[in-house]
């Protein structure tokens, strides 16, 4: 389920898509964008080149980092850029 999901990350080594679930990391496949998995969901925002989060996981941003629930508090920095700041912001503070 998507919503079972808190962040997807791109590993550029790798180059992979990863979706990061509460206990697991899921690589999804290898020709899959960025586009593609904004689509799949409603609830998913892209922060920076390199991340999506799932906006129904977000608790807080405080200056440019994303902080999720509880269930996420062991996750990577989930910094904002500046290309996508505004855009998060108005979808957390309209949830």
């Amino acid at each position: 389920k998507f919503s079972d999901i808190g962040y997807i990350e791109y590993n550029k080594e790798r180059k992979h898509w990863f979706a990061i679930l509460k206990e697991k990391k899921i690589q999804l496949k290898r020709n899959i964008s960025a586009d593609d998995i904004l689509k799949l969901s409603p609830l998913f925002a892209q922060i920076n080149q390199q991340q999506i989060i799932n906006i129904s996981h977000l608790d807080t941003i405080e200056g440019k980092e994303c902080k999720l629930d509880s269930l996420f508090k062991e996750t990577s920095k989930l910094i904002i850029s500046r290309n996508y700041f505004n855009t998060v912001q108005d979808r957390f503070l309209i949830l």
